[in-house]
């Protein structure tokens, strides 16, 4: 356990170390990432900055233009097939 424990601090301080973050730490990491999300996808230049046709910018833009979805959707299948193939 890290004195930060709790915070994206400590998350990241686990993460340094090579262990399993704790479980206040893991809802600390999950609650920054939901935030962030929320602010960018609250942008909408945001998209336009970051660039159209990836996955990435669908995930954490929240761009449904076709061109992110579809880069997306490739992201998924191409994750799916590397899952089934380890």
């Amino acid at each position: 356990m890290t004195s930060t424990c709790g915070t994206y601090a400590g998350y990241q301080q686990h993460h340094a170390k090579g262990e399993k973050a704790c479980t206040s730490c893991t809802a600390a990491n999950t609650a920054y990432h939901a935030r962030l999300r929320q602010t960018r996808a609250a942008d909408p230049k945001a998209a336009d900055r970051a660039g159209h046709g990836k996955g990435s910018t669908y995930r954490n833009c929240g761009c449904r233009c076709q061109p992110c979805r579809l880069a997306n959707s490739a992201d998924g299948r191409a994750r799916r097939q590397k899952e089934r193939a380890s």
